[in-house]
């Protein structure tokens, strides 16, 4: 058997000695730093995250199509085109909304302004809520007979409630036929009069 050799520091060659580093321990504020970011975020794991119940309520939500669905058939709408103009609009609780407001105005006591024929004039405004208040705040001011007049030229208005208060102050101040305050109400909104005699 070999002997066993033994590797020997070169003479002359004193020993190492090992000397640890010294210790330095963390400041207060640096433990504190680290508890308190442990703490944070045992809080975030341990926090359940928002609930769908929490979130609010967006414009197309199915809380909108279920009032839309109530609100039209309750003006006399079928549930086939109730479900038809509810599916179609972007913002059902709106086109409800305005369609309710006028028929609750109205009554629906004219023979030609049918709940659907509303349904259908909220559906191509892009203000539908301030469409049925246009026509409701003329309707009750009781100065245009004309319904159908009054709803078009709302519908037609860039600027609904503008246009009413528009048509009320000039109906309860002049002689004018209201056919012509609705149209000169609706052209002062994009047209610029010339103040002669031959536009009178």
């Amino acid at each position: 058997m070999a002997p066993l050799i033994t590797l020997m520091p070169p003479a002359g060659d004193r020993p190492r000695t090992h000397h640890p580093l010294p210790h330095h321990p963390l400041p207060n504020a640096a433990l504190m730093w680290g508890s308190s970011t442990l703490a944070a975020l045992g809080l975030l794991l341990g926090t359940a995250g928002p609930s769908w119940a929490d979130r609010p309520s967006s414009p197309n939500s199915s809380e909108a199509y279920a009032t839309c669905s109530t609100d039209l058939q309750g003006i006399g709408l079928t549930p086939a085109q109730t479900a038809m103009a509810c599916a179609q609009s972007i913002r059902p609780a709106e086109l409800s909304t305005c369609a309710t407001t006028i028929a609750t105005a109205t009554g629906l006591t004219n023979s030609n302004l049918s709940a659907l024929k509303i349904v259908e004039d909220c559906y191509q405004v892009r203000r539908p809520q301030e469409l049925g208040l246009c026509v409701a705040d003329i309707h009750e001011s009781e100065t245009f007979a004309n319904l159908d007049g009054v709803v078009e030229t709302c519908r037609r208005s860039l600027l609904p409630l503008v246009l009413s208060n528009c048509a009320i102050g000039l109906a309860e101040t002049t002689e004018l036929p209201e056919a012509n305050i609705l149209d000169t109400c609706l052209r002062g909104e994009s047209t610029h009069f010339e103040f002669s005699e031959r536009n009178y």
